[in-house]
């Protein structure tokens, strides 16, 4: 139809359901010698009885007369698989679908084993991160479970997979619209649900009623910023160790210093956790937190290496207490002259 120069309205669109059949009445002459044609007049031929030519001059005469078939009992869903004699139907299904009417058709005792199949395309759309988002929100609905990164994703599919299995579900269907040339590994497809999620993160704080569509720009830097964010987090204890070496940082002050440190490690796990639960941030800013007191440790025995190598004479003296003075050596005076 859309070859045809239909209008989309009447293919996918919102245009009465007379309508788009008539306009596929006005295309199908011009399907000729195309299984289209063919297939559209045995259909209306073999289940409806109807074996004069589809087009649009009898495009009224044949809806009409096709809606008063399906009126009868023979022609509903459950007559036609009678009719035909299947006595199997396996439907396509999504993960988060929570197949409730293959429950109630077991349960009803028709004759034809009505299963599911199992098909996964949404969670490839990872490219539509509002929408993909949105999808795995129904899928932590359907696996009662949370799903905060790529493990909890592919367990939450496996509980999913597994209930498919009970219901009677052999078969597993996958459409890709396009085929990678490049594998992707675990680690690359965890990084991409990280970004995936912070980016739901982000449009999270955009008001009721308001809908945020940030470029590729924005989204970046955002993502920068949270790298960066983690990164500085979790390279100061190597800072600290490296002031130490250098002897800038002492234990001492690093003792004075060690709240406010605490402090600015969970600020910024804060600021660029890419989940809105505390859990997350705490979880990241307690192995930050590890990590710094694991340079403290360092800091503590090195100082004490230091000052046994090269004890400090004045260690222990008051800030009003003579330091001690060694005794000059006496003078011989010259009597030559």
């Amino acid at each position: 139809m859309r070859a045809n120069g239909v209008d989309e309205r009447f293919c996918t669109g919102d245009a009465a359901p007379y309508d788009k059949f008539l306009a596929w009445a006005r295309t199908v002459p011009y399907t000729l010698r195309n299984p289209l044609y063919h297939w559209t007049h045995l259909e209306l031929q073999r289940y409806f009885g109807i074996g004069e030519l589809l087009d649009e001059r009898s495009a009224r005469s044949v809806w009409e007369r096709a809606n008063e078939k399906l009126a009868g009992a023979d022609l509903t869903a459950r007559g036609i698989l009678r009719r035909f004699r299947v006595t199997a139907l396996c439907t396509t299904d999504d993960p988060a679908d929570d197949l409730r009417h293959h429950q109630a058709i077991a349960a009803s005792g028709f004759p034809v084993a009505v299963y599911p199949a199992f098909r996964p395309d949404r969670v490839f759309e990872v490219h539509l991160p509002e929408r993909w988002n949105a999808w795995l929100g129904r899928l932590e609905g359907a696996a009662n479970r949370e799903i905060r990164n790529l493990n909890a994703l592919l367990d939450a599919l496996q509980t999913r997979h597994d209930y498919f299995h009970s219901l009677g579900c052999r078969l597993s269907d996958h459409g890709l619209n396009s085929c990678p040339a490049e594998k992707c590994t675990e680690s690359e497809a965890a990084a991409i649900f990280v970004m995936d999620r912070g980016l739901q993160a982000l449009l999270g704080f955009a008001p009721a009623n308001v809908q945020l569509l940030p470029n590729v720009d924005t989204y970046i830097s955002y993502f920068t910023g949270m790298i960066l964010g983690f990164g500085i987090a979790f390279e100061l204890p190597l800072v600290i160790v490296m002031l130490n070496v250098v002897g800038v940082l002492t234990h001492e002050r690093f003792r004075k210093w060690r709240r406010l440190m605490i402090f600015l490690v969970f600020l910024i796990c804060g600021i660029v956790n890419p989940s809105p639960d505390p859990y997350t941030m705490l979880i990241l800013g307690g192995l930050a937190v590890v990590l710094v007191e694991l340079a403290e440790v360092f800091v503590y025995f090195n100082d004490k290496r230091r000052a046994r190598r090269n004890p400090n004479p004045y260690e222990g003296l008051a800030d009003d207490e003579l330091s001690p003075i060694e005794e000059p050596e006496p003078v011989d005076a010259d009597t030559s002259n």
